[in-house]
């Protein structure tokens, strides 16, 4: 059912944005755009789209050269990167530590890229499989790193409020995932209630990877160029989405646990 939730996004936008939800236009199987369709997309022509779309929503510019600058630097962080590189993706043959190790070598690259860049927050896990997903789709990591900056430190996006001391991006989302669930699917928001479910207990795992430890593409393809198009309420999009894919299944469990295990 989770494979469902991008095309839900269509769904809450309608949703959303009418005063009643009993408009049957609101099929979520209708009005979707032309982003949804099942065709493959060659993996330069989906990191161009990223980059031009980054490019139009985000001042934030490549610098030539820049990257190049942090290759070879040590960072704070190489140990735990280090670590982090055998749980990133590990059945990816892109990551495959029996293969030539490139994607891997690339993945560290950008990672400690990174570290040095934002030396406030430097790295923290989760970070890496929003990286290796970049890095499969782009191939190219100077183009991954970009795309990564821009994600994090534009204001459009705002990613980086998810890493930040105090965490201040994930009380927002979990204020607004409640709010959402008390319009969308109230029955649920009341069932998390009686099992004291709070958003702090799951939210973490699902948004600070981007759901890149949840989904494959083609699903994560549409997702991103939602992303890169739309900014961050994709995100909160996206939470309620899977939640509306799979409350039946949730409705169903009895125990904070078993609830806790699913999500």
């Amino acid at each position: 059912a989770r494979e469902d939730a991008v095309g839900r996004i269509y769904f809450i936008d309608h949703a959303t944005n009418r005063k009643t939800f009993n408009d049957p236009r609101l099929d979520p199987n209708l009005n979707r755009p032309a982003v949804a369709a099942s065709r493959p997309v060659a993996l330069n022509s989906i990191a161009q789209r990223w980059v031009g779309l980054s490019t139009k929503r985000s001042s934030m510019q490549f610098i030539p050269g820049l990257y190049k600058s942090y290759l070879n630097v040590s960072v704070s962080h190489g140990e735990q990167i280090e670590r982090d590189l055998g749980r990133t993706n590990p059945t990816s043959p892109y990551f495959d530590k029996n293969g030539d190790g490139k994607g891997l070598q690339q993945l560290k690259n950008v990672l400690c890229a990174w570290a040095l860049h934002d030396p406030e927050i430097g790295y923290v896990q989760g970070m890496n499989f929003i990286v290796g997903y970049l890095l499969q789709q782009t191939r190219n990591e100077e183009q991954t790193f970009w795309l990564f900056v821009r994600l994090l430190q534009s204001e459009y996006y705002g990613v980086r409020g998810m890493f930040v001391d105090g965490l201040p991006k994930l009380w927002s989302m979990c204020y607004q995932v409640q709010r959402g669930m008390q319009r969308l699917c109230p029955k649920l928001a009341a069932h998390f209630a009686r099992l004291k479910l709070t958003g702090t207990a799951w939210l973490p795992q699902w948004t600070m990877s981007l759901f890149t430890k949840y989904f494959t593409p083609p699903q994560l393809d549409e997702f991103f160029t939602l992303l890169f198009d739309k900014g961050w309420v994709i995100v909160l999009k996206m939470v309620l989405s899977i939640l509306l894919c799979v409350q039946d299944k949730l409705l169903a469990m009895v125990t904070f646990g078993d609830a806790l295990l699913f999500l």
